[in-house]
């Protein structure tokens, strides 16, 4: 009598975790799909922070153009006035500044030049991890909705779960449930059936006392683990002796 409860709470044990098992699997859907979605949010982010970096050099080759065409009007008034000038003193004054500006303007379009070289790699190492990056994005968004797609599966297999532990657990008198949930209760992770083997509960590795043998021995009721209170049986052709 007491080895079909076993049977049934055995049966219901692995409806648990069968239960169990697609529940944890539904639990981490939202989780993996928030992961995924911010992986795609970062490789966004990444695209537009190479474009912003691409446009702040842009900026500064335009400034540094500005600076060159400034430089070069004041170069030509300083002609024009080297022209109107009479004195020698003035005139060598205003060649002083012509050949200052000269010197900046060369150095300018130095910077300008090597700075149109680093636009312009930059702008291609941006258009080929934009490429890469779009890339991932479509395996991410191919992942989520292929994760998506198992929400509903899972739910599907979900609902057949539940029943199967609701008829597991018809199959069982009042008093073996309730010993049942006591167990999961107190056991807190599975499994709650186990077996003795050696005079050790299989749930905890720990020896069970004489008196706990001689209970399972008796089959007259269920019998706990007096260390992790799990519900023990002896399988068949197992000995329980020391």
């Amino acid at each position: 009598m007491l080895d079909r409860v076993i049977e049934k709470l055995l049966a219901l044990q692995e409806c648990d975790a069968h239960r169990d098992n697609i529940q944890n699997q539904l639990e981490r859907i939202p989780v993996e799909v928030a992961r995924s979605e911010q992986s795609i949010q970062n490789e966004l982010d990444a695209i537009e922070a190479a474009k912003i970096a691409v446009r702040e050099m842009e900026v500064r080759r335009k400034n540094l153009d500005t600076e060159i065409k400034l430089a070069e009007e004041q170069t030509a008034r300083y002609k024009t006035q080297q022209l109107q000038v009479k004195k020698n003193e003035e005139y060598r004054a205003l060649q002083h500044e012509i050949d200052g500006m000269a010197g900046n303007i060369s150095d300018l379009e130095d910077s300008e030049i090597g700075l149109m070289l680093e636009v312009d790699e930059a702008t291609e190492k941006a258009k080929k991890e934009e490429l890469e990056r779009n890339k991932t994005i479509e395996d991410l968004k191919i992942l989520i909705s292929k994760r998506e797609g198992h929400r509903e599966d899972f739910e599907a297999e979900l609902a057949s779960a539940v029943a199967a532990v609701e008829s597991a657990a018809a199959e069982l008198d009042e008093k073996s449930m309730q010993v049942y949930q006591y167990v999961k209760m107190k056991a807190k992770r599975p499994p709650f059936v186990v077996s003795l083997e050696d005079q050790k509960c299989t749930g905890c590795y720990l020896r069970v006392p004489n008196e706990i043998k001689a209970e399972i021995l008796k089959a007259k009721e269920l019998v706990r683990c007096n260390n992790c209170s799990r519900i023990l049986y002896c399988l068949p052709g197992h000995s329980l002796n020391s």
